[in-house]
């Protein structure tokens, strides 16, 4: 401490503050330029600066260029008139690592009340920031809470007794420190619960468990009752001071911070979770054109799976005194679809009603009137459904047992009519939810299941109306060398552009849509073969006449069938697509009209089994990326261990053919992680042995599913992208150059990707970090080729994030 003005701590606090776990700064407050007069080791650890490096300057920290600037002026204005702030502030350590930091400033006094220095608390919320950066949406509404955390540092002597705490410690125990000196864990025993409500002994306190083993303790959550009743939580961590030379701690610092807002955060993110995953159930109902009745069941179906009711109904108001039952679902009694239910005066769907507002009853009297307790129901919630301005009808939930609704039932039903309202009975959003349901949303054109009925219907009529129906089917040319040459991005802007041509050189009457991938149709009713010839022609010469995505060359191929040839829907693409592939053989940048005397000459096992790959490829790649989905931080995985692995394999001087073939390979390298159960996918700890030998499966489901789509070396790397040199990895536990090399290039793509990319527990490293990485394990875990490969490709600075 600085000896101007004196020590405003006594020597044992000084200690204290010395081995706290939160980063603490002394600022003189006598001096104009308020430089720092002493730190702590944890703002060393935290800011990478030494006590030498900041001793006598002015606020260092704040010169990073990073700072927010509306918050570095308010913390030199606090420093400036001696007065309490906080901020949070992005920096960066001397060796370039960003962190977040969140600085509460407050003026230190001496006995006679003038401020002589002032103390700032950094307290390091890199991670806090970090995860709230992954949900945007409920970041904003929270942002104010979790600026405004601190953690709490309290210390404690030998016999327990407070001595000293922090503004932190106040603010988040609810108690001035003069209230809580001289207290100890007993005292505050009676404000102390577990999770369920039940005490939390003094004796389990993680400051009384230090004093009596000598240990530290980390991470114990316990509530705290606060003087109106409600529960704060923190995450409480204590450890143990001791003399040099003496065994039996003097004092222990407790520290702890408030996770309240994040308990509240977590439970309402499962609540938000739950409402958005029934509301796509009905939403997709509604689009579907699903029958009202079976809508309104599904609608009940949702709300008592929401709140966990053991019965729920949906009700449309008819007069002024009838509510008529339109949905229900329970497995108790519950009023049947079609019932009139007599509003009362004074029960709870008058009061919603007239309210306008959600209302919960915890208990329903025993013999009481309302229409619940005379099915035997103990208590229940209920929230109006509101089409414009007008209270259209309600939704309810009953329970058997009193009081056994979860805390804000009432709300959360709420906000699922609100969405239920929309998703129900606004026409306009049916038409918008049946929209999005039959479009693509890359080129806004049918997709493909959207397409066969379509087709369906239109075979119909012409079929009934003996009119002519013409297909052509096209394919952009070379699509996966674009993809792999430019990225994915590159190759959407092609995609979007060649649906654009098509749309210019249609008729209205036609229907254009994307059957997956690069392939389109252009279903054209009363055209003949020749007519829709003319048409493919059009549209292939005008894209390979303009530039398309900045880029000239760009061709299409197509294939043409109609009514004359094919007996069926089934049929007519069938053979459209079979002469697409007679186009793409025979030069591509092409129209083939189907002609059975010509391509007849292409075997027809051939192109049967094209066929049968291309869209077997089509249906697992879309199973891979469904995968991917499922976890944020797993999303778009498999395609940048494609592009990866292909620049690993082109480093290793492998022909083109054989990069595409493992490119293909890797798109689809984890499609055998759909046998693994999604709470072990998704778990963001780790895993126990029986989950990981689940994990391990995957690799030889995998095998197994591609077995009659891809070639038999592309379906060994897959098996064995986790095999390993040693001989430690799985299924087969093959060692050295057993292993495929196309597998061994794929398992350091593999690692590199998971490496660098955000996860839920562990932040992404550089490229540079994981090669380091890597190269410790080669010869173990990686291949020394893979290893060479994967050095050059970083090396060179070039596809590392996606495609080739």
């Amino acid at each position: 401490m600085p000896p101007s003005g004196g020590s405003p701590v006594t020597s044992v606090e000084r200690r204290v503050l010395e081995a706290a776990q939160i980063a603490l700064t002394l600022s003189d407050a006598a001096r104009e330029e308020r430089p720092y007069v002493w730190v702590n080791r944890a703002f060393e650890r935290l800011t990478g600066y030494t006590a030498a490096d900041v001793l006598g300057r002015s606020c260092p920290l704040l010169e990073g260029p990073e700072a927010d600037p509306e918050v570095v002026e308010e913390i030199r204005g606090a420093l400036r008139d001696a007065r309490e702030a906080r901020g949070l502030l992005r920096l960066r350590r001397p060796d370039g690592t960003s962190y977040c930091v969140e600085v509460a400033l407050s003026p230190v006094r001496d006995d006679e009340g003038r401020v002589t220095h002032m103390l700032a608390v950094h307290t390091d919320v890199t991670s806090r920031v970090e995860a709230q950066s992954a949900t945007k949406e409920t970041e904003a509404r929270y942002r104010s809470v979790v600026d405004a955390m601190g953690e709490g540092v309290v210390l404690q002597g030998a016999d327990g007794r407070i001595l000293a705490a922090n503004g932190s410690a106040e603010r988040i125990l609810g108690a001035p420190l003069d209230q809580m000196q001289g207290q100890t864990s007993a005292d505050w025993e009676p404000r102390y619960i577990h999770e369920d409500g039940s005490p939390f002994p003094a004796v389990d306190h993680p400051a009384s468990v230090s004093l009596r083993t000598g240990e530290a303790v980390d991470g114990v959550l316990m509530g705290v009752l606060l003087d109106g009743g409600a529960a704060r939580w923190i995450s409480i961590s204590s450890r143990p001071l001791r003399h040099v030379g003496e065994p039996a701690p003097h004092a222990v610092v407790v520290s702890f911070s408030d996770v309240t807002a994040a308990r509240a955060l977590e439970r309402e993110a499962r609540q938000l979770a739950d409402e958005q995953s029934g509301l796509r159930r009905v939403a997709t109902a509604v689009a579907a054109d699903t029958a009202p009745e079976e809508v309104f069941a599904l609608v009940a179906e949702e709300a008592a799976r929401l709140l966990g009711a053991d019965a729920a109904g949906i009700g449309r108001l008819a007069g002024e005194r009838k509510m008529l039952v339109v949905g229900a679902h329970g497995a108790g009694p519950i009023p049947d679809p079609g019932l009139a239910i007599e509003l009362r005066p004074g029960d709870e769907l008058t009061r919603m009603r007239e309210t306008g507002e959600p209302i919960t009853v915890n208990r329903y009297d025993p013999g009481e009137d309302a229409v619940p307790a005379r099915h035997g129901y103990g208590c229940g919630a209920a929230a109006p459904v509101v089409i414009g301005r007008e209270i259209w009808g309600a939704i309810w939930v009953n329970k058997i047992a009193p009081y056994s609704l979860p805390e804000g039932a009432a709300e959360q039903l709420g906000r699922f009519a609100e969405l239920v309202g929309l998703a129900v009975t606004n026409a306009e959003q049916r038409a918008r939810l049946a929209e999005q349901a039959a479009t693509d949303p890359l080129t806004g054109l049918l997709n493909h299941r959207a397409f066969h009925q379509q087709l369906g219907r239109e075979l119909g009529r012409a079929r009934r109306h003996g009119r002519e129906l013409a297909l052509v089917v096209l394919d952009v040319d070379r699509f996966k060398e674009i993809n792999d040459g430019s990225g994915h991005q590159h190759g959407d802007r092609v995609l979007r552009e060649v649906a654009d041509r098509l749309r210019d050189v249609s008729r209205v009457e036609d229907v254009i849509a994307r059957l997956g991938g690069d392939e389109f149709a252009l279903l054209m009713p009363e055209c003949g073969k020749l007519q829709a010839y003319v048409a493919a022609e059009r549209a292939r010469s005008s894209i390979s006449a303009h530039e398309v995505a900045g880029h000239r060359g760009i061709t299409v191929s197509a294939g043409v069938c109609d009514l004359t040839l094919a007996p069926d829907a089934d049929a007519l693409l069938r053979l459209a697509d079979g002469a697409l592939y007679w186009s793409k053989v025979h030069g591509r940048d092409v129209t083939f009209i189907y002609d059975p005397a010509t391509i007849q000459e292409l075997s027809a096992q051939e192109r049967a089994e094209h066929l049968q790959r291309s869209h077997a490829i089509v249906g697992i790649r879309a199973l891979a990326r469904a995968i991917d989905a499922k976890n944020p931080s797993t999303r778009e995985h498999s395609d940048r261990v494609a592009g990866l692995a292909a620049r690993l394999a082109q480093a290793r001087d492998w022909s083109p053919e054989r990069v595409a073939q493992l490119n293909e390979a890797a798109l689809v390298h984890d499609v055998g992680k759909i046998g693994v159960p999604d709470q072990i996918l998704l778990k963001p700890g780790s895993l126990t042995p029986a989950e990981y030998e689940a994990v391990k499966e995957h690799a030889a489901l995998g095998a197994r599913i591609l077995d009659d789509v891809l070639d038999r070396e592309q379906v060994a790397w897959v098996r064995s992208h986790h095999e390993r040199p040693d001989g430690s990895g799985y299924p087969d536990g093959l060692a050295g150059d057993e292993i495929p090399e196309g597998a061994a290039l794929l398992a350091a793509a593999d690692a590199f990707d998971v490496m660098t990319t955000a996860r839920p527990y562990s932040a992404p490293r550089t490229p540079e970090q994981a090669v380091e990485e890597i190269r410790v394990l080669a010869g173990h875990q990686f291949s020394a080729a893979a290893v060479r490969a994967l050095e050059a490709v970083v090396e060179a600075g070039v596809g590392l994030a996606g495609a080739p």
